[in-house]
């Protein structure tokens, strides 16, 4: 994640004060959980976060940014030119040094719904689905190889991806691959925030909710806590972590879950 078109300093130049930290790390049988805390990396931001969630083979990523005028959530993958789920027009791309080594093909959509590109690896099927924002904007780059100085047959570009936004809502995507069939069937936004989502895998249906206050889903499930993460499994399994209260409601049945001080439940 880049903010105002500068990249992160790089770890030899890091002041102390700089330095991210582990803020939450968490090994469990429901989920695997870690967030990092790089508030300072940046002199315009007061939030730099990045939390990833792990349920069964799928990761659930949330990144943070809240200063500065331009967000870039960047990705380079392997394999060849991705598959988009909205239609991709010829475009530009500013810095234009960001391309340098790479090549002027531009692809650009602009929305503010969810979106998925995927692209194979092998045979293995990989794919990105990101949560809707007003005034999103997707480029899909060719940039310089990241094994070699300059593009050959046997060294093609690499195919990134940057979604560039002018405010402060947090990048949410859930990252899926598979061979023969994809695990997660859908993926649903909460209804009131930006930092929720509902999925379906094939054998359950998990609510993940980042971040205290309250969550409402199409569904009907209603999740509230005071932590970093909570997450729902079904009926019948929740998690916590960092925090000392977590309410499931769904009509007329409540979960609910406490401890005297923040922890893990």
């Amino acid at each position: 994640m880049t903010v105002d078109f500068q990249s992160q300093p790089q770890g030899e130049d890091i002041t102390p004060e700089q330095t991210p930290e582990v803020a939450f790390f968490h090994d469990g049988p429901l989920v695997k959980f870690t967030e990092i805390h790089g508030d300072h990396l940046y002199e315009q931001t007061t939030v730099y976060r990045r939390a990833v969630a792990l349920v069964e083979d799928i990761a659930i990523d949330l990144f943070r940014v809240e200063g500065g005028e331009t967000h870039d959530w960047m990705l380079h993958h392997g394999g060849t030119t991705p598959t988009f789920s909205l239609p991709m027009e010829s475009g530009t791309f500013t810095p234009t040094e960001w391309l340098r080594g790479g090549t002027e093909n531009v692809r650009s959509a602009m929305t503010d719904g969810a979106w998925s590109a995927q692209w194979p690896v092998g045979t293995v099927t990989s794919r990105v689905t990101m949560m809707g924002a007003t005034k999103t904007t997707l480029f899909g780059l060719e940039t310089w190889p990241l094994d070699n100085a300059t593009i050959t047959d046997a060294y093609p570009p690499t195919q990134t991806l940057a979604v560039r936004r002018s405010d402060d809502t947090p990048f949410l995507a859930v990252w899926d691959s598979w061979q023969d069939t994809p695990n997660l069937i859908e993926i649903h936004a909460a209804q009131n925030r930006p930092d929720a989502v509902r999925i379906t895998t094939r054998s359950h249906t998990y609510h993940a909710v980042f971040g205290g206050g309250v969550a409402n889903f199409d569904d009907g499930i209603r999740v509230e806590h005071d932590g970093a993460f909570a997450l729902l499994r079904d009926d019948d399994a929740a998690t916590l972590i960092g925090g000392s209260r977590l309410t499931f409601r769904n009509g007329q049945h409540t979960l609910s879950l406490g401890a005297d001080q923040p922890a893990t439940l």
